[in-house]
């Protein structure tokens, strides 16, 4: 009899987009000191058993430094000007089996 493994919970996080009316990207906004993105990835990682995946725009430096000491892994959307449904695609490919 074969041992079933324990279902692996992946979860995406979208920080790809333009923020167009912020005029900056939205994902590294502060509040209290703290990026959006850090603030979610802290939130989110005690429920995942395996690394976050962090859709993000192709110059993700500053998302790589706010993620830094989680268990994170980023993955750049070089098709982000195509909308939101680019990054999920993305996103469902890296979970994909999970």
């Amino acid at each position: 009899m074969k041992t079933q493994l324990p279902p692996v919970l992946r979860i995406v996080i979208l920080a790809a987009g333009f923020s167009r009316r912020l005029s900056a990207p939205k994902a590294l906004a502060r509040v209290r000191a703290v990026s959006l993105l850090r603030r979610t990835a802290r939130v989110l990682a005690p429920y995942a058993n395996a690394d976050l995946i962090v859709i993000a725009p192709p110059q993700h430096a500053r998302y790589r430094v706010e993620l830094r000491r989680l268990n994170a892994v980023i993955v750049a959307n070089p098709h982000r000007s195509r909308g939101l449904s680019s990054s999920v695609r993305i996103g469902l490919a890296r979970a994909r089996y999970a």
